[in-house]
């Protein structure tokens, strides 16, 4: 279980940092600008996220994954969003 956990960890810092790579790439003259805001939407919707799961239940598994799925159907929502533009 452990090693699960941890390979998802790495995972997820491995995404975090090609992903502020991306944000600052663009304009690299504004590199400090972008990776300010990059980190202050993480951190506004990693809040605003924890927030909203305290109006759900949280008695037993299936709710909690009924949480996940509306988060990850958010995200799936916004990311396509992002490329029509």
């Amino acid at each position: 279980m452990l090693l699960g956990q941890l390979l998802t960890v790495i995972g997820l810092v491995l995404m975090v940092a090609l992903g502020l790579a991306g944000t600052v790439g663009v304009v690299p003259a504004l590199a400090g600008s972008a990776a300010a805001v990059g980190g202050l939407m993480q951190q506004l919707v990693g809040g605003l996220g924890a927030y909203a799961v305290g109006w759900f239940s949280h008695q037993g598994p299936v709710n909690l994954g009924w949480v996940m799925l509306g988060f990850t159907a958010c995200a799936a929502l916004a990311q396509a969003r992002l490329r029509r533009h």
